[in-house]
Order: structure tokens, then sequence, then C-alpha cells
């Protein structure tokens, strides 16, 4: 049986480290050509590197997007670059993310603003980028990816 990721196109934002490394990681062996976003270009690296290493004879492949998924402008930019090499993609992975231990009578006003920033409008605004293509085509798959750290309180 054929795999459903084989030979589609896949973004994965926060695909630099966790949970969207691991799911970049997954979709390449599968033979999907994968792009990985993130602020950190470096990290985004390594990340192909590593994913690219734990493919070994996949079809797939692996490129790099640095952008914000915060900042619209630059993911705009990205959208563009991606879209010029890689084409529109079938599959959103949103699986960047952000948070740091502490109470909330601790935790900084600043804290939470970069949280709805990268949590929320991370999300809202590659959702926003993808969704009309994927409607005037009437297909796309958008998963939107959360851990644990979503749920303790």
């Amino acid at each position: 049986m054929r795999d459903p990721f084989q030979g589609k196109i896949a973004l994965v934002t926060g695909g630099s480290s966790g949970i969207g490394r691991a799911i970049a990681t997954r979709l390449a062996a599968c033979g999907c050509t994968v792009d990985i976003m993130a602020r950190d270009g470096e990290h985004l690296q390594a990340a192909k590197a590593h994913i690219v290493g734990s493919c070994p004879g996949s079809s797939g492949t692996v490129s790099v997007l640095q952008a914000d998924v915060s900042d619209e402008a630059g993911v705009a930019a990205a959208m563009a670059r991606f879209e010029a090499t890689c084409g529109l993609p079938d599959f959103l992975f949103n699986c960047a993310g952000t948070a740091e231990p502490g109470y909330i009578q601790d935790y900084p006003l600043a804290a939470y603003e970069a949280a709805i920033r990268v949590d929320y409008l991370g999300t809202v605004i590659p959702t926003r980028y993808v969704l009309r293509d994927f409607i005037a085509r009437g297909s796309g798959h958008i998963i939107n990816v959360s851990s644990v750290a979503g749920f303790l309180g």
C-alpha cells in the first residue's frame, strides 16, 4: 500500500526541534518533500542534517525556511521562497510553540505576550497563508499540534 505522504509536499513550522522535528523526520522517511520553518538558522541546519541522516534511501527531501511564525511579513516572504522552490504545500503542520516554566504570579507579562505571539499567531499566520490556496484547489490539510505543556497548569 502506498504511503499517503509519498510524493506530497509538507510545511512543518517549529520543525527545528521537538515534535516538529519528529514529524518532519517521519514525513521525509515516507517520501514527502518537507520544508521545516523556524527562527534559528543554525538549529534549522542541524535539524535538516538530523532528518536527512535519519532517512537513508528515502525519496523524501528536506529544505529549510528561516522565519518567525509570528511575523506576518516574514512568513509571507518565506512562503514565497517555499512556493518558488517546492510548489504549494499539501500539508501544513503547525508545530511551533514556546513555553517557559514558572508560577503565574511570577511569570513576566512579556513571556505571556511572547507565548501568545508564537502559540496563537504562529498558528494563525501560516494557516491564513495556505488556506486560500487549499480552498481554491479543493484539497490540503492543516494539522495543529500541541504538547502536553499546553495542558499543565
